[in-house]
């Protein structure tokens, strides 16, 4: 036979053996051990007091020895039962083998660990949920099929120009043709501005947008608020030129808090961001504090950012990304340069 043990722990060897009642008791149970296998030099345990109880014809007899202590040698040895009486003996033999214990604070941890997984997560989506939702409608949401008054929707404040902001972009000269090809050196040079002079000439002029800018486009006399909502609602996308003035102008800053708003809608127009004269959204600071809205969408929102190298491999680069992330139809290009 073998019984499994704990190591450090006492272990009590039991041994039970019914025999047939005698008038002269000549029976006798013992425990011994050997080591190695040599069962000639076995040796005598020291045991407790047997227990006899009467089962007539019949004695059950229980014979007791204590390991007060399993150590690693105790599992070399062998360990005999011996019992005997006048009509013959009889014996058994245990060997020790270590138990397996069964890890129960890993079996309680896993599932603990499970629910706090989940829980966690769950905490994470309920607190990242509007930037998510965000992601989703940017990168996957689909345009719905409603006629819209505008293509595209150009948010920008004036800054003073220079020679950084310019970025070598010609106005007057097609930057990105419908080849997708970069036009030469001399074209490209015919004239300079800036981003926000540059951006509405390039989609209506030269792409065939229907562009819809806030000082032209929008009657004056009306509710501003009113009229931006209705026009990024009248919109298929918002681009949003941002700079440093950008932020400090509340009125822009309410065009961009509204798109941000209108993006969460079911029918919303898409979004872009244009960052200019080398801002992002981990670096700007602007008095009052944006918007928590605004300041999550920065993070999330798909953006473009205007290079100061004027190179044009740069300009090439910036106008080619721009043209990819325009709306996939209504885009009238223009068939030859100008």
């Amino acid at each position: 036979m073998t019984e499994e043990v704990e190591l450090g722990q006492p272990h009590t060897l039991r041994c039970e053996v019914i025999f047939d009642v005698e008038e002269k008791s000549s029976r006798k149970v013992q425990w011994f051990m050997y080591f190695g296998g040599d069962i000639q030099k076995m040796t005598l345990l020291h045991m407790e007091q047997a227990q006899e109880k009467q089962m007539f014809p019949k004695v059950e007899v229980t014979q007791k020895s204590i390991i007060k202590e399993v150590t690693p040698q105790h599992l070399k040895h062998t360990y005999i039962c011996f019992a005997s009486n006048a009509v013959g003996n009889d014996n058994v033999t245990i060997k020790l083998q270590k138990k397996m214990q069964v890890k129960w604070p890993s079996l309680v941890g896993y599932p603990f660990a499970c629910f706090l997984l989940v829980a966690g997560l769950g905490i994470i989506v309920h607190v990242k949920w509007l930037e998510l939702q965000l992601i989703f409608r940017s990168h996957f949401g689909k345009l719905d099929g409603e006629e819209k008054q505008f293509d595209i929707f150009v948010s920008y404040v004036w800054t003073v120009p220079s020679a950084e902001e310019a970025n070598g972009l010609s106005p007057s000269s097609k930057p990105y043709t419908e080849t997708g090809g970069c036009k030469s050196n001399k074209k490209m040079q015919s004239s300079e501005g800036p981003i926000e002079k540059l951006l509405p000439q390039v989609l209506e002029d030269q792409w065939g947008y229907r562009v819809c800018l806030l000082e032209r486009d929008i009657l004056p006399g009306g509710a501003y608020t009113n009229d931006v909502v209705l026009t990024i609602n009248s919109s298929r996308m918002l681009i949003c030129v941002l700079s440093t003035e950008y932020f400090a102008n509340s009125n822009a800053v309410f065009v961009l808090e509204s798109g941000v708003k209108a993006l969460l809608q079911k029918s919303a127009p898409k979004m872009l961001l244009i960052w200019t004269g080398g801002t992002s959204s981990s670096f700007i600071q602007p008095e009052p504090p944006l918007p928590k809205l605004v300041q999550r969408a920065l993070k999330v929102l798909p953006s473009l950012q205007t290079s100061t190298d004027t190179s044009p491999t740069a300009i090439r680069s910036f106008w080619t990304s721009l043209q990819k992330a325009m709306p996939a139809h209504g885009a009238r290009l223009a068939s030859q340069d100008i």
